[in-house]
């Protein structure tokens, strides 16, 4: 079981960790065109007040599980303090400093503070990115 928390509150509650290839979704979700709704008490928050946020920096991103591959498919793990711990130390190199649009048609994250493509990723995601992007040029010129 994962454990999702609610830090404005204190709350906690746990979240089944699966095992299998399908893709459930919880009936209603947690963001429909009116807001977002806690996923542990279930209170409403418009999206006024989750942009404010953004724009404040004061998201981020919680680890919540692991995906392993296997001989049998993908199982899911639960993440644990020291997992989370290793993920908030990830260093990126050589991160382009480049700016999203002000405006673009289905692309609005600038509105929660997302202004630099960079602000799109994880630090572990940034990592694999920007070492995919050194290596990757060195794997072409070995064929």
């Amino acid at each position: 079981m994962a454990r999702l928390e609610d830090l404005t509150r204190g709350a906690a509650v746990k979240a089944p960790t699966v095992q299998g290839a399908g893709r459930r979704r919880r009936a209603g979700g947690t963001v429909n065109r009116k807001g977002a709704r806690r996923l542990v008490c279930g209170t409403a928050v418009p999206f006024d007040h989750v942009r404010a946020e953004g724009r404040a920096g004061r998201m981020g991103a919680q680890p919540m599980a692991m995906v392993a591959g296997t001989s049998r498919g993908r199982v899911y793990l639960e993440s644990s303090t020291p997992h989370e711990q290793i993920a908030a130390t990830a260093q990126p190199q050589n991160v382009p400093e480049t700016y999203l649009p002000e405006k673009a048609l289905s692309f609005r994250v600038q509105a929660y503070g997302m202004t630099r493509h960079r602000d799109l990723f994880t630090l572990r995601q940034l990592v694999a990115l920007t070492t995919l992007t050194i290596h990757g040029s060195e794997a072409f010129e070995l064929r």
